[in-house]
């Protein structure tokens, strides 16, 4: 199907599948857009298999400050395929359903927005861990803290590492570290009770008595003292992983133009000029690369190197 669609890149996985077409002229995109879906839904057609066009949707990403264009794209059926009448792109004579063209959208448990501002996708992951620190602190109040620790990584975690490498550099991403902190205090509390309670289990075998008020619960603890990684160390080591070898996004420096500091295992950050390419691959890739150690970063065993990685952030 995919090498049908030659004027699009197209992403698959398992049963849905996205089609992009970019263009400077948002009417030559529609163009090419609707040829590639009349080339899709025939392809379809010809192989046994149906699109359901109630669930298929188009959305025109764009910079906040370009108003939106109404794009029509047809969804000819399977009379109008028949008949032939996919190649006459006008005629809406047999194909009158055309395609829901959507502001947000979900894709693989992921909310697209036009503007790729990733506000409904944050807002989404602040409600599911509302949720998550319900159960998280009734939880506490009967379970042990190394339940309570594997909880937080399921109903907590779980959420925050998915699809982190596409929303975890934007600038709304502050508003989830509260969230984070708040789900953090709560395990934070759960360890203080464990360790005083092992502690007065050790004070009853000794008969002594002794105190511990070193608590600092303070944020910039908290990950520190619980092993856990924050959303903007979450978002770099799934960079690190996902891009280690990705030759697309590291271009190592040249020493012959950089003789006035070690260079060795560094790689180029592309210029930027505004916020936008300041996020980008482009630029966070290799920006969050050259932050790692290199004697890190030359190791070869990946779970060795992701670990040594989740300790140095951790740390740092």
């Amino acid at each position: 199907m995919i090498k049908t669609l030659n004027d699009s890149i197209t992403f698959s996985y398992a049963d849905d599948t996205a089609i992009i077409v970019s263009d400077k002229s948002i009417r030559s995109a529609e163009i090419r857009m609707q040829n590639e879906m009349t080339k899709l839904l025939r392809w379809c057609h010809d192989n046994g298999l149906v699109i359901n066009a109630k669930k298929t949707k188009i959305m025109h990403f764009r910079p906040k400050h370009i108003p939106h264009t109404e794009i029509s794209i047809l969804f000819h059926n399977y009379e109008c395929l028949h008949q032939n009448k996919y190649d006459n792109l006008q005629s809406n004579e047999i194909c009158t359903t055309k395609i829901e063209s959507v502001d947000v959208f979900k894709y693989l448990g992921i909310l697209l927005d036009c503007n790729m501002k990733w506000k409904p996708q944050i807002d989404n992951i602040r409600g599911k861990l509302r949720k998550s620190s319900y159960a998280l602190y009734h939880l506490s109040t009967c379970a042990p803290y190394t339940v309570l620790r594997q909880a937080y990584f399921s109903l907590v975690e779980s959420y925050l590492r998915h699809g982190i490498s596409a929303w975890g550099n934007a600038s709304n991403c502050r508003t989830l570290q509260a969230a984070q902190n708040s789900l953090l205090k709560i395990l934070l509390k759960s360890l203080h009770r464990s360790n005083r309670n092992q502690q007065q289990s050790n004070d009853a075998n000794s008969n002594t008595t002794s105190t511990n008020n070193n608590r600092s619960d303070h944020t910039e603890n908290l990950h520190k003292r619980l092993g856990v990684l924050n959303i903007e160390n979450l978002y770099k080591t799934t960079i690190l992983n996902e891009f280690y070898d990705e030759s697309n996004y590291l271009q190592q420096i040249d020493h012959t133009q950089n003789t006035r500091r070690r260079a060795e295992g560094r790689f180029k950050i592309p210029c930027f000029k505004n916020d936008y390419g300041k996020r980008s691959l482009n630029v966070s890739v290799p920006t969050t690369m050259n932050s790692i150690p290199i004697s890190i970063l030359n190791i070869r065993n990946k779970p060795k190197r992701k670990k040594l990685i989740k300790q140095f952030l951790i740390n740092s």
